[in-house]
């Protein structure tokens, strides 16, 4: 059975541990420790990763009672000195905090339970079952999470032996030592994962996306340096996007409108003008053409796609009238055949 460090000391960043089992898996040797601080993949919470005596480790899963890892390479010690990639652990542990404040704040609004925790590289998600997330109901589960933040609220765990007679978010279906981790007296939930020390150390929160979702409403978030990363990048966009429109950041919105209303008026505007111009095209042909039984035929090679499509059109509602525009495709060539209502013509 390996010992979890990470339970008591979640930021620890070094250790030295013994080698209890090692196998050879191709190019990567699979490592059980007397001892870990690396948290293995477990409830939606991605694996750690780091080095042993400087190799990449690059998983880390539950065997029964034992935590195995996947390392590059070989190992030729028995006692090896591991560290973790904390860049990679502290976001896991702002986003799975941040999870426990905002479905505690979703349930205080909403009434509703978080499900299907899955911390992702870019973002993280849970499914509430809701009928309907509005804008509102966003903005007032993120102030009341946000809120939470900045009280900096210390968090602790311990394990219990039954969950009887406490005040928890959601049950779990363990009967016996089962780690409860509590946000003070804001949120007390069953829980397996790595945390921070205090809701402060989360930053931010901040929901990017809600949408529906089978039953469910599928809400995704980021926390922490993820949110002021998604600031700095928006940021960008927004100087970029006023620097090119000239007019400050606070009037991107409104100038955006106003062009796309400009482009659909001169959009309206060209389809009259083309349908003008096929119209033109259509009668200089027609003049043109010879008539067989009284009927005008016209057999046209085009160069332009569009326009042998528009000229078709407009000939259809011509009197006594056939038409065969061509134009070349690729490998081969289209035709397109048109004849007017009272030509008697049926061109399929």
């Amino acid at each position: 059975m390996t010992e979890k460090g990470y339970y008591e000391d979640p930021f620890r960043k070094e250790f030295d541990a013994k080698i209890i089992y090692k196998e050879q898996a191709g190019d990567r040797t699979i490592v059980r420790l007397d001892k870990t601080f690396f948290y293995p993949r477990s409830g939606g919470q991605p694996n750690d990763m780091g080095t042993m005596d400087g190799k990449p480790v690059i998983d880390v899963w539950m065997e029964g009672d034992d935590i195995c890892h996947s390392v590059m390479g070989d190992l030729d010690r028995d006692e090896v000195t591991c560290s973790l990639d904390w860049d990679r652990r502290f976001d896991n542990m702002q986003q799975h905090t941040g999870q426990h404040i905002l479905s505690q704040a979703i349930y205080r609004l909403l009434g509703a339970d978080s499900e299907s925790l899955h911390i992702g590289a870019e973002s993280s998600s849970i499914d509430i079952q809701i009928e309907n997330l509005g804008h509102d109901d966003i903005k007032a589960i993120e102030d009341m999470a946000n809120a939470k933040i900045f009280e900096d609220l210390p968090i602790r765990s311990c394990y219990v032996e039954s969950t009887s007679g406490l005040d928890l978010r959601k049950e779990t279906s363990l009967q016996k030592n089962i780690r409860i981790v509590e946000i003070a007296d804001f949120d007390k939930t069953p829980c397996g994962g790595t945390h921070l020390r205090s809701s402060g150390q989360v930053g931010m929160i901040k929901i990017v996306r809600a949408y529906k979702k089978g039953k469910y409403y599928r809400v995704e978030f980021i926390c922490g340096r993820r949110c002021l990363e998604k600031m700095q990048e928006q940021g960008r966009v927004l100087q970029s996007l006023g620097n090119e429109l000239m007019v400050p950041e606070g009037s991107i919105a409104e100038r955006v409108l106003e062009l796309v209303e400009t482009s659909r008026i001169l959009a309206k505007r060209n389809a009259e003008l083309e349908a003008d111009m096929f119209d033109l095209k259509a009668g200089s042909m027609i003049a043109e053409a010879p008539s067989y039984h009284g009927i005008k035929t016209i057999i046209r090679e085009l160069d332009d796609p569009g326009l042998a499509q528009g000229i078709s059109k407009a000939l259809q509602d011509k009197e006594r009238l056939f038409s065969a525009l061509a134009f070349k495709t690729g490998k081969g060539a289209t035709l397109i055949l048109s004849s007017s209502r009272d030509s008697d013509i049926d061109v399929g």
